[in-house]
């Protein structure tokens, strides 16, 4: 199933700034590498779980914090939901647009803070 993401291996221009996607961890995970237009950047895990049938992505902030979602659907429509820390209640749904193209839309309380966004991002 993760390698129905292989797309992605490369940089990406998306409305936030720019994502780098790498395999990683003998090719188990793809590491996706964020930097924002206004500063700062986040790094991120994705792998599918076939004994659990479920996508895991875990977000690792600069300033320490850890986010974990667990997505359901195809690599083409992916809807993840926080799983990690308790209380955190999100939704972030994935939309492989074209091999060039992908979206995503997030809404939801992540650390008592409300947000609601949709991002766009092209392959460079």
């Amino acid at each position: 199933m993760l390698s129905a993401l292989g797309f992605l291996i490369g940089t990406w221009t998306c409305s936030f700034g720019t994502a780098v996607f790498s395999y990683d961890l003998q090719n188990n995970y793809i590491r996706q590498t964020d930097t924002f237009s206004g500063g700062g950047g986040d790094v991120a895990y994705l792998t599918y779980v076939p004994k659990g049938s479920y996508w895991n992505w875990t977000v690792i902030e600069p300033q320490g914090s850890t986010t974990v979602f667990r997505g359901t659907g195809p690599a083409t429509h992916i809807t993840f939901r926080t799983a990690y820390p308790p209380g955190d209640d999100g939704v972030e749904v994935f939309n492989r647009v074209s091999d060039t193209k992908y979206s995503t839309h997030f809404s939801g309380t992540l650390e008592g803070k409300k947000f609601n966004s949709t991002d766009t991002c092209t392959k460079s």
